[in-house]
């Protein structure tokens, strides 16, 4: 069996490579907005779950949304650092998905 390689690639290199400006802003809030659109069209599915799946994959799912709020709102953030929800936030939207409140 072949082993993976890992393929190691410092943050420094990454931040010469890709300018934080404009353009760069306005890629990564276009590829949110893309991503958003098609996480709505998800959500639509999900009633066709049973309840703990619906539960599962909506908690999940607006986990994911919450990244894309940071990232739209801080763009640069992700040539910076992990973007990452802390464990409220997280909590928070899970609970909401398990109560059936995903939006």
């Amino acid at each position: 069996m072949r082993q993976k390689q890992r393929c190691c690639i410092t943050r420094d290199a990454i931040t010469g490579l890709v300018p934080a400006d404009a353009e760069f802003d306005g890629l990564i809030r276009f590829e949110a907005s893309r991503a958003r659109g098609l996480f709505q069209e998800g959500f639509q599915l999900l009633p066709l779950l049973d309840r703990r799946s619906r539960a599962c994959v909506g908690a999940m799912a607006c986990i994911y949304r919450g990244l894309l709020d940071i990232s739209e709102r801080e763009p640069g953030a992700v040539l910076v650092d992990r973007v990452s929800l802390n464990t409220k936030e997280k909590s928070h939207l899970a609970l909401a998905a398990l109560l059936g409140r995903v939006r």
